[in-house]
């Protein structure tokens, strides 16, 4: 987090435009689904994606 301020930071006092700033990609992506608000909000999750999902909370 920090790294990112100091990008922020030299944008905001013209130190760098933001097509210098660097691209990053998430290392790990992970999907969590609440089971109780999906049906709550009257959402069908498919059993496919419920399979992949890295965590389901019931």
């Amino acid at each position: 987090m920090y790294r990112r301020a100091k990008i922020i930071e030299k944008v905001l006092l013209g130190k760098k435009t933001t097509y210098e700033i660097p691209v990053e990609f998430p290392e790990k992506i992970e999907l969590k689904i609440n089971m109780k608000a999906a049906k709550d909000l009257k959402i069908k999750i498919d059993k496919n994606i419920i399979s992949i999902a890295s965590e389901v909370i019931e």
